[in-house]
């Protein structure tokens, strides 16, 4: 398999990619976080070959690329021009585009915005929108233990976000919504180890369940209707992005597909990854 790596400059900052692959058919990758990086989506290299090549980079703030100290650039808008600065450096023409988790987020952001630069769409464990992704994450909150729920409650209010009693609460959660594979695979810890925190905080808060960032507001669900391009929405049955969020994309989206994985988290790709890219792989071939 042929693999490139380097950066392209996007408004005089560099952005790092890794591709796979020799094709004119191209998959590019959108990592979630907001602030982690490429690195847990690289199973997704597996699928490249003679007739698909797989592009994967870090946005901005992101692993390799750069960090600049200026958070007003840290908006789902702004990395939704960068990816299409991206994807004209690097002459990719119409691509097939995935985002997970927040990426999903950026890769709405980024159809409605530039819909001739797609052919198809696959979002996994994501939402349109972050206020009823808000409710959703409520009801899991809900479903704890009562002093769990009270003391997380406390914290929150008296900004105690590192109180030890706090962290196991959401280091529990975690286990139980991010990723249910014990003990965490090596990817998981890289995943958090490599994190940019500051970008996090920025742009959705201080924990999966305390949002309090730029994002709080942002909600495309009324304009689902225009995505034009075929769609596989995929889901974990016990993600902490739940199953109502992934229906409302497939309910919006014209003749989208779901796909639930039943013995996953938030990662499937990790958590049931045979079946994971075969959905993918199956989804593409559809298109080609």
């Amino acid at each position: 398999m042929i693999q490139t790596e380097g950066y392209v400059t996007v408004d005089g900052r560099r952005l790092f990619y890794r591709s796979f692959g020799r094709s004119e058919r191209v998959l590019v990758g959108l990592h979630g976080g907001p602030g982690s990086t490429h690195k847990y989506l690289l199973p997704l290299s597996s699928l490249a070959g003679e007739d698909l090549r797989v592009v994967l980079y870090d946005q901005l703030g992101c692993g390799g690329s750069d960090h600049p100290a200026d958070h007003a650039l840290y908006t789902i808008g702004r990395a939704a021009e960068n990816l299409e600065g991206l994807r004209g450096a690097l002459g990719l023409g119409r691509v097939n585009l995935l985002g997970h988790s927040y990426g999903g987020f950026l890769a709405l952001e980024y159809a409605l915005k530039h819909p001739a630069a797609l052919d198809s769409l696959i979002l996994s464990s994501t939402s349109a929108s972050v206020p009823k992704t808000i409710g959703e994450i409520g009801k899991l909150r809900a479903g704890l233990p009562r002093e769990m729920q009270e003391t997380m409650d406390g914290c929150e209010a008296r900004g105690d976000l590192q109180d030890p009693a706090y962290l196991r609460c959401i280091d529990f959660l975690y286990h139980k919504r991010i990723c249910i594979i014990d003990p965490w695979p090596d990817e998981m810890d890289r995943l958090f180890r490599e994190w940019s925190q500051d970008i996090y905080r920025e742009m959705w808060g201080a924990n999966e369940f305390f949002v309090t960032g730029n994002l709080r507001d942002w909600d495309v669900a009324s304009r689902l209707g225009s995505v034009a391009v075929p769609t596989l929405v995929t889901v974990g049955r016990y993600d902490e992005l739940p199953l109502p969020l992934a229906e409302q994309i497939h309910a919006g989206i014209p003749g989208s597909r779901l796909r639930v994985f039943e013995h996953s988290s938030h990662m499937a790709m990790l958590e049931e990854p045979q079946q994971y890219l075969s959905a993918i792989s199956d989804f593409l071939s559809r298109r080609a």
